[in-house]
């Protein structure tokens, strides 16, 4: 099911955020001799919500499953910040799609309030209340 797929990517999510975009290797004095670019993660966290969010846009109960998902990922340490910072878009681009999709006021209020909870942690408030 899609919330089964959603747990999965969070994992690998997870994993792919210690990664850097670029990996480089030198020789035994220093000199660089293979630089690898893969996806960047921006890129590919984008790609992928993009089509969770087209699939799930009418759905209250799969578009809070990836605000938890929001939640845990900016809670993995990282050394590249623009990673959080691809989240975060997400998460905007997220709320943007609900207010536009969703007509039954309780569940995009019930959307809005668990993003506003993540803001809140991000902005260092209270802990984050989205494992409900």
């Amino acid at each position: 099911t899609a919330l089964n797929a959603i747990d999965h990517l969070t994992r690998l999510f997870s994993l792919r955020m210690q990664i850097d975009d670029r990996e480089v290797h030198c020789d035994d004095e220093g000199n660089v001799r293979l630089g690898i670019r893969v996806v960047e993660f921006s890129e590919l966290f984008y790609i992928l919500l993009a089509s969770l969010r087209l699939y799930c846009k009418h759905d209250v109960v799969i578009m809070l499953k990836l605000l938890q998902m929001f939640d845990y990922l900016l809670q993995v340490p990282v050394d590249i910040q623009e990673h959080h910072e691809a989240i975060i878009t997400e998460l905007d681009t997220l709320v943007t799609d609900a207010k536009e999709s969703i007509k039954n006021e309780r569940d995009l209020q019930a959307i809005e309030e668990k993003a506003s909870l993540l803001r809140d942690h991000l902005n260092g408030e209270e802990k984050s209340e989205l494992e409900d």
